[in-house]
């Protein structure tokens, strides 16, 4: 590659002459972040092909032909986005870098990837789904959940766009985002409550024997939907795994300290009262470095100032979220290995 770009540097200046040729180089860290942004823009694009019929409450055919190949052109957008994102990372540490090493960002961005593959994954598999068996509820009671199903796709979007644009601008992420678990349990908890009041009206206006309602029960269509429902859960925790990911690059402007600090119950129930200390101190400023330490530890994303991203690749203080990401590499691998085994 370097013998290319020599050679095309030689061939212009003889051929300009007296022209001087300046040649800047393009960082594969920039190259990362764009692809990486990309794929990110046709999640997004995935997304609203998934939350198609959020607009009104008209029954939704999910066999639309041309919704699924807006999807499809979509997936296949974003995975190669995904697959020249890896090709530059290996480059990234190979590079000059004036902070420092940047083998501890390669591997957050390796996990980053880890986890958007996942989640195009789990879109995939929900578009599948509803082409090859339907969605009962989606067919039948749009009008009833189309809110509900708005409110879910108005929290999966603006997270997405919101990552987006702090890997591009480098800015930190706001500190209030929209709960996309939340408002898919609200979803699920107004389907199940409309497929109730359905069946217990069947039931009134006409006789239904067990076998008729075991058979209401397991139909495709409804089966399709929890299965759809599941899948839409995991790429909402995947999404939760990726803002901890990209807080770890960008930053969050969350407070610190204080009542408007958010809890978590992990470190309500890892603290003991027993080991807590006052420590006296001499000076303001050392106190000062004291409580920054001891803020960043217990953080878990943030990091003593002066300290590198090499601590983290050396297994140093490795943050929760980077632990998660791992074991479910571990996991999906130790699966995949099985199968193989199993077709062998």
């Amino acid at each position: 590659m370097v013998s290319i770009v020599s050679m095309c540097v030689v061939a212009l200046a003889t051929h300009l002459e007296t022209v001087p040729v300046v040649v800047l180089p393009v960082k594969a860290r920039t190259w990362l972040v764009e692809f990486i942004a990309s794929g990110l823009h046709q999640i997004n694009e995935m997304e609203k092909c998934i939350a198609y019929g959020i607009e009104e409450g008209f029954k939704i055919d999910c066999f639309a032909a041309d919704n699924v190949r807006k999807f499809e052109r979509a997936c296949g957008k974003a995975n190669g986005a995904l697959s020249a994102a890896e090709t530059f990372l290996p480059f990234c540490s190979i590079e000059p870098r004036l902070k420092g090493s940047f083998e501890g960002l390669a591997l957050i961005y390796s996990e980053m990837l880890f986890v958007l593959h996942q989640i195009i994954d789990r879109m995939d598999n929900m578009v599948q789904l509803r082409t090859a068996y339907g969605s009962g509820p989606l067919e039948e009671f749009n009008a009833d959940i189309y809110p509900y199903r708005r409110n879910v796709a108005g929290s999966i979007t603006p997270t997405i766009f919101a990552i987006q644009g702090a890997l591009t601008t480098k800015l930190p992420l706001p500190k209030f985002l929209p709960s996309a678990r939340l408002a898919h349990l609200r979803m699920v908890n107004r389907v199940r409550e409309v497929v109730m009041q359905t069946v217990s009206r069947r039931k009134e206006s006409q006789e239904m024997t067990a076998k008729l309602a075991r058979q209401q029960a397991v139909r495709r269509k409804y089966i399709s939907w929890n299965a759809s429902s599941a899948a839409q859960a995991e790429i909402i925790e995947f999404l939760e795994e990726l803002i901890d990911l990209t807080k770890l690059l960008v930053g969050a402007n969350e407070f610190r300290s204080g009542l408007l600090l958010r809890p978590t119950y992990q470190d309500y129930a890892t603290k003991n009262p027993k080991d807590e200390y006052v420590p006296e101190f001499e000076d303001v400023s050392e106190a000062r470095d004291e409580f920054e330490v001891r803020q960043f530890n217990q953080a878990g994303i943030l990091r003593r100032r002066g300290t590198t991203m090499s601590s983290v690749a050396s297994g140093d203080e490795v943050p929760a979220s980077l632990r998660r990401i791992q074991s479910r590499k571990q996991e999906a691998g130790s699966k995949r290995q099985v199968t193989d085994e199993k077709i062998l």
